[in-house]
């Protein structure tokens, strides 16, 4: 059986975070003898090879001006007709020739303001990141729960727990020796962020701790509202601001040094931020919506509307050391399902799901 995957304009593969890297490509294959991979994908990503694997093919298909680019669609769907796969899988809605069965990779909630629930209904099966994204895709635009299958990202191993001495080397580099709560900000945090800060606020006046907010990149800047906050901010100068231009290596050591990370669960392009977090064996506090589900044991959870609950809980990690420790070691505890086979496994359910709903022959 033949599947492929449509790298062709997707955004399966960012910022060296593979859904499809070496290690879950060998896992699937090993797993799953029989299945063959292919990918499709054009120039700009050819640098990213999922596999070393001969079984592999990697089919290129130049992009470039206008002209070119409605060539290379012409190409891609040639390319499909050739191979005649029994599933495609692409983070982009398209039709696909002889009725493909496709199955839809949605790996943030801003995928979505480009396809419709009426093109959610079409396709035979959806895989996602996180669980906030099937959350989404249930309650606000009312996706069969069967239909959605969780292929969490899998950590790169750099993020690993750094000894006291690294810790507090790494402190004074980004704090001056302080303890602090990091938060991958994104550009579309809007409001969320903003109720962050005031939590943050509370959290402070009530304590009257020397703990920072380390905020990754410089996102909020661009955001009047934040900007707008934060000038007014009494906390200000507790609030630091990593810049734009961290590798891989110092964000793992900034994670790794972190009291706890704290994650905001809508932002899901970086849901792979609380699986590095608890590799490094460092708290997660996750903020989301009351109504979303919970996963008893390996966060611990706020409601993201609700300031007085987040800074709550913020004053809860840092004043109670036993809680937080046994928050670490739940979490431990759980950290198989973020595996290179545990993600190959739910993949390929969902591959073959999609296959057996539209009549394939397995």
């Amino acid at each position: 059986m033949i599947f492929v995957f449509d790298l062709f304009e997707g955004e399966i593969f960012e910022n060296k975070t593979f859904l499809f890297n070496k290690t879950l490509c060998s896992f699937i294959e090993k797993g799953f003898p029989g299945r063959r991979l292919l990918f499709i994908y054009n120039e700009q990503k050819s640098d990213y090879k999922g596999t070393d694997s001969k079984k592999n093919i990697f089919y290129y298909i130049k992009t470039g001006n206008l002209l070119t680019k409605i060539k290379a669609k012409k190409a891609f769907q040639k390319r499909l007709r050739q191979i005649k796969p029994a599933v495609l899988l692409s983070s982009r809605f398209l039709k696909t020739p002889g009725n493909i069965p496709l199955v839809l990779y949605i790996g943030h909630v801003k995928q979505l303001k480009n396809i419709s629930a009426k093109q959610l209904s079409l396709v035979a099966g959806i895989l996602v990141s996180s669980r906030p994204v099937k959350q989404f895709l249930i309650s606000g635009m009312n996706v069969p729960e069967t239909k959605i299958f969780i292929a969490p990202f899998v950590p790169d191993v750099i993020f690993q727990p750094v000894e006291w001495e690294q810790r507090e080397i790494i402190k004074k580099e980004i704090t001056g020796g302080h303890e602090y709560f990091f938060i991958n900000h994104t550009a579309s945090a809007g409001n969320c962020f903003i109720n962050l800060l005031r939590s943050f606020s509370f959290f402070k006046k009530r304590l009257q701790s020397n703990m920072k907010l380390v905020v990754a990149g410089e996102a909020p800047l661009k955001d009047k509202a934040v900007s707008d906050l934060l000038a007014a901010y009494k906390y200000r100068g507790d609030v630091v601001f990593t810049g734009n231009h961290v590798s891989s290596e110092q964000k793992a050591g900034i994670v790794a040094s972190a009291y706890a990370v704290l994650q905001l669960a809508i932002e899901t392009d970086e849901w792979v931020l609380p699986q590095e977090a608890l590799q490094c064996k460092v708290p997660v506090l996750m903020c989301q919506p009351g109504y979303f589900s919970q996963q008893e044991g390996l966060f611990v959870y706020a409601d993201a509307d609700n300031v007085d609950d987040m800074a709550y809980k913020m004053m809860l990690l840092y004043k109670d050391e036993t809680y937080r420790n046994k928050i670490i070691s739940n979490a431990q505890q759980q950290l198989s399902a973020f595996s290179a086979g545990t993600s190959a496994e739910k993949i390929m359910q969902c591959l073959l799901y999609a296959a057996a709903n539209e009549g394939a022959q397995l």
